[in-house]
């Protein structure tokens, strides 16, 4: 959280941090002590009150960045346009994140993120002591989406399944990214009767289900 504010910051745009249902109701220790992520551009930017009456005074908008009679004038357009070139330097200076695990001679890898990444990686563990040649990969940034880390971790890999709790949106990030090869989606909705969003279909049990089904299909581990 504090690196998405202070991503914020660095590049004056929004940065989402993505939740869920799960992450809001249950609790583990973290810590909460200030990190340094290094000094901030100048806010040359910021109304601070320094330019009032100077005829130039600054603005702060989401449609120009110059006033109308200003000595040199931005139009619309023309603004829109410089801003394919922030993106760019936001892609540039941010570097992707992600977590992975067990890749290295894995038959087959597990995409996810977020809470159901969680339950992935535990049962990615238990299913490596069963010597079953599984891994894992966890986007931790949705954009920049590391796509070069993903090719790299999914080398070795005959089978590309991504787990989402939804009908499938990550999905064609990760197809993207590997490209030559194809990615199932193993994963799907699922609610439980109140519909509050507690999925029966997350338990490590049916979790463990999927993959071991996925790698069958695939023509790895049991029943190959």
């Amino acid at each position: 959280m504090q690196l998405a504010f202070y991503l914020a910051d660095k590049f004056r745009n929004p940065v989402m941090f993505m939740g869920d249902y799960y992450l809001a109701h249950v609790f583990e220790a973290v810590d909460t002590g200030a990190v340094d992520f290094g000094a901030l551009p100048r806010k040359d930017w910021a109304l601070d009150g320094s330019s009032s009456g100077t005829g130039n005074a600054r603005i702060v908008s989401s449609i120009m960045p110059t006033k109308r009679n200003a000595p040199v004038y931005v139009d619309y357009g023309t603004y829109l346009e410089t801003s394919g070139e922030k993106i760019a330097v936001m892609e540039r200076q941010m570097e992707p994140m992600y977590e992975q695990g067990s890749c290295e001679d894995a038959d087959c890898v597990i995409v996810a993120y977020g809470t159901p990444a969680r339950i992935v990686r535990y049962v990615v563990g238990q299913l490596r002591a069963e010597g079953l040649r599984v891994g894992f990969f966890r986007p931790v940034t949705l954009w920049p989406f590391p796509s070069a880390q993903l090719v790299a971790a999914t080398r070795s890999a005959r089978g590309i399944g991504v787990y989402e709790l939804n009908a499938g949106q990550m999905i064609d990030d990760v197809r993207l990214a590997v490209r030559d090869r194809n990615a199932i989606s193993i994963g799907g909705l699922s609610f439980d009767s109140s519909g509050f969003g507690i999925a029966p279909e997350l338990t490590p049990r049916k979790v463990a289900m999927r993959i071991r089904k996925f790698m069958a299909e695939s023509g790895q581990g049991p029943g190959a």
